[in-house]
């Protein structure tokens, strides 16, 4: 794998690895500071203490406070408020003696011990929001690490097996001398187009290794045309990139021998004077070079030998 193609791979991991504790950080900063506890030295210990036991430490220890909200106004109340002091509602039931606090199933005020047997007050009781919070960052702590290891894999497995990239530029004529009789019939039937690719496509795999040829025909490219093969800028796909250059000379047609050897089969993209060309594949069953480079063995099914055209 190239050192773009892998640090394509390697930034979202990066990232993740960087999200966690950004997003544990303002969250305890937010919460400590609701607590009335020091906010700036508890989010430093959650963040640098490592394997998450600085937030592990700051949950099990932080104050207690009340999330109690006004139902009308939404004005931060403690259990203690008979009144919210933002609108004036009542939020607890009080005595009617001493103004007192009282519960509704109280049959005696414990301060003045006025009997509340049939005493009734309306009110409406303060609402705890639910701290949504904590349970998205103990979600993101749980996934976070999950995704992560799934690119570390991804990211493995491409760099755990090596790949071969391979073309020849050859004439028509020398082409058409020893291909197979149906290639030679399909390549002198093909229209001139300076649109579209023509192009030949032969698979077959061995030992988890899987071969990928192309013969490509296209009537701008001559013996004289230049080209660059490349990989393409796709890490999770093996993209065999072939950019043709714009030539004034018309006479001596050609075609494009590539073969691709990687764990994935090869998919063809052609440019032509920067502008992308329309790639009309078909399937074949035979290989397509002329001499033999992929050498079958006695029963056809595997191959021993293997040589990229350089």
């Amino acid at each position: 794998m190239s050192f773009a193609s892998t640090a394509i791979a390697v930034t979202p991991v990066l990232f993740i690895l960087l999200l966690i504790p950004i997003l544990i950080g303002v969250y305890v900063y937010r919460d400590a500071g609701r607590r009335g506890m020091n906010a700036v030295l508890w989010t430093l210990v959650a963040i640098l203490a490592p394997s998450l036991i600085g937030f592990i430490i700051y949950l099990l220890v932080r104050n207690s406070y009340s999330t109690l909200k006004c139902p009308q106004c939404d004005a931060p109340v403690t259990e203690q408020y008979i009144a919210c002091p933002q609108c004036g509602i009542k939020l607890r039931a009080s005595c009617p003696s001493c103004a007192a606090p009282i519960e509704p199933d109280w049959m005696v005020c414990p301060r003045c011990t006025q009997p509340l047997t049939d005493y009734h007050e309306s009110f409406a009781a303060p609402v705890r929001p639910k701290d949504k919070g904590l349970g998205k960052i103990l979600l993101a702590v749980i996934l976070i690490p999950l995704v992560v290891i799934l690119l570390m894999f991804t990211l493995f497995s491409f760099t755990g097996s090596e790949s071969s990239l391979g073309s020849a530029s050859m004439s028509i004529d020398y082409y058409l001398e020893t291909c197979d009789a149906d290639v030679s019939e399909w390549l002198l039937d093909l229209p001139q187009s300076t649109d579209t690719a023509y192009v030949l496509e032969y698979k077959t795999k061995q030992n988890g290794q899987k071969f990928t040829q192309y013969l490509v025909y296209f009537a701008p490219l001559t013996a004289e045309s230049s080209y660059s093969l490349g990989s393409g800028n796709n890490p999770f796909k093996n993209v065999v990139q072939i950019d043709i250059e714009a030539s004034d000379i018309t006479d001596g047609e050609s075609v494009l021998l590539i073969t691709s050897i990687d764990k994935d089969y090869a998919e063809l993209k052609i440019t032509y004077a920067g502008k992308k060309v329309n790639c009309e594949i078909a399937q074949i069953d035979l290989p397509l070079d002329p001499d033999k480079f992929l050498i079958m063995s006695e029963d056809e099914a595997t191959f021993e030998e293997t040589k990229i055209l350089k």
